[in-house]
């Protein structure tokens, strides 16, 4: 018979009456629950310098999560209190006072659970918080790694953030593999552990550790908010990143259940209308451009059968000033929140480029059935966009420059358009588009990739492709990053990635006639 002593019960049951009274205040209603992971580690090495998880990586992914209705549980290697570095020990810091404030939760952080009281299946998430701490003993904690494991091949999502990506490490799958092998991660760099003078310090080399097993290490500056997400693993940089984890999470867990429901519906999203027809589209922008990119055509469309409505993304044109997380969810509610505004029940929807993501996730999004038909201009796979080093590079660098903006629209219109018209996008571009969406709508076309959720939707679409266009978007590469779907066909232009300004005669006809048929 198993005996345990007086702590251990006392952690039992105050994790049961902690429970309890929140599911009582809550009505008694089921919430989905989000296991959080600390250290019981408190000291850095052999220094006797004091350390233990970061308390805002606890904090303030905790708060995003609470306020949607998540219940949060602790877990610890050794169970019990936790310690918290005394660096990061901020009360002036408006979250971290609330958590303090939360006498269920900080009596739960001062009795977390042993790994061995978890029942991995009732938790959706599970988040691994950082601090130096971490890097003594997550990595060999074989429990916890399994509880990990098993939430993931559940469907479910591992968030870590600064030194909380060494708790996985060890992490395998059931095919044996680690879970972080092919997949993009960040996490503390070495950069920054050198600039805090504790790389000899350190057991071991996050970065190097991840990289060994796998990883795709993505770096920004030291002290730099960065989230990676890949499939179902959500990872942060540093301090900074630890909000922007819960966020990520958050979003990836609507995803499953928002159909299309708004996020923020008082959000007054930009945009311009045209026509007076029964049938409504709303028209989405590339990366360079913004609504404007459309222009040509508009001449040649047919407003007594149609209302087209051209929505800026936040960041670009009319929506320039309005700030968000630049994500392809959030762009896919923008739609149904600006067609919930104009009274459209149902309408068509067409991307260009960089939205093509957000229409694919449009499509996932649409319990309802409110969209028609999708017509997707040389689109961005929903499996994301696959660029080396140096392409990323150059996608970075042509944010807010314009000499770098004129390279990028020269190779994408297969070096074929004038230089005038170059210098006429580009120049826009310089004027309407904010620098910091730029930025992050790099981050949703390389990090996100939810390809593998695409092969049960079953709303029509166009693909259309440019002869002259960039490798990355001719035929043969949107045929391949579509042949899971269910109902799909392709137009091949005789254009490079503009055809609504290469040949908008053409393309407004072609458009129309797949509306209507």
């Amino acid at each position: 018979m198993k005996i345990y002593n007086i702590k251990s019960i006392l952690a039992i049951l105050s994790f049961l009456l902690t429970s309890s009274m929140t599911s009582f205040a809550q009505g008694h209603a089921k919430k989905d629950k989000i296991l959080f992971v600390v250290t019981s580690h408190a000291e850095k090495g052999n220094t006797k310098e004091k350390t233990g998880f970061w308390l805002s990586e606890v904090t303030h992914p905790w708060s995003v999560l609470v306020k949607e209705g998540y219940e949060i549980d602790f877990v610890s290697p050794k169970g019990g209190k936790a310690p918290i570095d005394p660096n990061s020990f901020d009360l002036k810091d408006p979250i971290n006072k609330q958590f303090w404030n939360n006498k269920a939760y900080h009596y739960k952080l001062e009795h977390t659970l042993k790994p061995s009281y978890i029942n991995a299946s009732d938790y959706v998430a599970i988040h691994f918080a950082g601090g130096h701490g971490t890097m003594w003993d997550f990595p060999n904690n074989k429990k916890i790694a399994n509880i990990a494991s098993t939430i993931y091949e559940n469907n479910g999502f591992v968030t870590a953030v600064c030194h909380g990506p060494s708790g996985l490490l060890e992490i395998k799958l059931s095919d044996g593999e680690y879970l972080v092998k092919g997949k993009k991660v960040s996490a503390f760099t070495n950069e920054e552990e050198a600039a805090l003078g504790l790389t000899n310090v350190v057991p071991f080399s996050l970065e190097d550790q991840l990289i060994s097993r796998g990883a795709k290490m993505i770096k920004t500056e030291n002290w730099k908010s960065q989230v990676v997400t890949d499939q179902r693993l959500i990872t942060g940089q540093n301090p900074t990143s630890a909000k922007e984890v819960g966020l990520h999470l958050l979003h990836e867990l609507k995803k499953e259940t928002c159909g299309g429901d708004l996020i923020k519906p008082n959000v007054p999203i930009g945009h311009t209308t045209h026509g007076n027809g029964v049938n409504k589209v709303i028209v989405l922008h590339n990366w360079n451009d913004p609504s404007e990119t459309w222009t040509p055509m508009l001449p040649y469309l047919d407003y007594d059968k149609y209302t087209y409505t051209f929505m800026d993304v936040r960041g670009y044109g009319k929506s320039q000033a309005i700030d968000g997380n630049y994500t392809s969810d959030e762009i896919a509610n923008d739609v149904f929140n600006l067609a919930n505004k104009l009274n459209y029940d149902t309408f068509y929807l067409m991307s260009h480029s960089m939205t093509g993501i957000a229409v694919q996730k449009a499509a996932l999004l649409d319990k309802n059935n409110r969209i028609k038909k999708i017509i997707a201009v040389a689109p961005t796979s929903s499996g994301g966009l696959h660029l080396d080093e140096k392409s990323l590079h150059f996608f970075n660098a042509v944010v807010g420059n314009y000499d770098y903006t004129l390279k990028a629209l020269d190779g994408f219109s297969g070096h074929r358009l004038s230089d005038k018209w170059k210098k006429t996008i580009a120049k826009r571009a310089m004027k309407v588009i904010n620098t910091k969406a730029q930025t992050a709508y790099v981050r949703m076309l390389t990090e996100e990739n939810f390809l593998d959720k695409m092969k049960n939707v079953t709303t029509p679409f166009l693909v259309t492709s440019g002869k002259y266009d960039n490798p990355d978007f001719i035929l043969s590469v949107q045929q391949k990053s579509f042949e899971t779907f269910k109902n799909v066909e392709f137009l091949d232009f005789d254009t490079a990635h503009f055809p609504m300004q290469e040949s908008p005669i053409f393309f407004a006809t072609s458009i129309e006639n797949y509306f209507s048929k």
